[in-house]
């Protein structure tokens, strides 16, 4: 293993040499360094403007749809702090927490409870979804103050 980087030191001088270059192990050019905080400023802002986009476009959803199987059970005001048990098909449940304009998932009795990990969702078109006991949980926004159109088609 020593002898491979030593092969590989060895290899790096002789490209150097042949460029004319004086070898030098720590190669911290100003150019390089320049060139590298440019590249690590123009990802950093395409992140920051992917997350606004992402953010700063959905609406506040108004109200809760919960569809168990494909088909939708109920649907819940956003704005009013409650509580409800969903029972599954298989017996299993889902313990829905609506509170501050957020829902979430408190509990459950699936054995990976993934669905209580994803959190808090306030957004329009935000879901949890529960795969064992086939549940969505959608915030959806009000439909008479949209045109239909999502915030990333327009």
């Amino acid at each position: 293993m020593q002898t491979d980087l030593n092969n590989i030191k060895n290899n790096n001088k002789i490209l150097h040499e042949l460029k004319g270059q004086p070898y030098d192990r720590n190669d911290l050019r100003p150019g390089r360094i320049r060139a590298e905080a440019i590249l690590i400023i123009i990802i950093l802002t395409i992140s920051l403007l992917i997350y606004l986009f992402m953010n700063l476009g959905m609406r506040s959803g108004s109200t809760v749809e919960v569809s168990l199987g494909g088909e939708i059970i109920a649907v819940y005001p956003l704005d009013k702090d409650m509580e409800y048990r969903i029972e599954s098909e298989d017996g299993g449940y889902n313990l829905l927490v609506i509170s501050g304009g957020e829902c979430y998932l408190s509990d459950a009795d699936c054995p990976d409870r993934l669905c209580v990990k994803q959190g808090h969702i306030s957004r329009s078109g935000r879901s949890i979804i529960c795969l064992p006991h086939k549940l969505i949980i959608t915030i959806r926004g009000d439909e008479a103050d949209g045109d239909g159109v999502d915030s990333v088609a327009r």
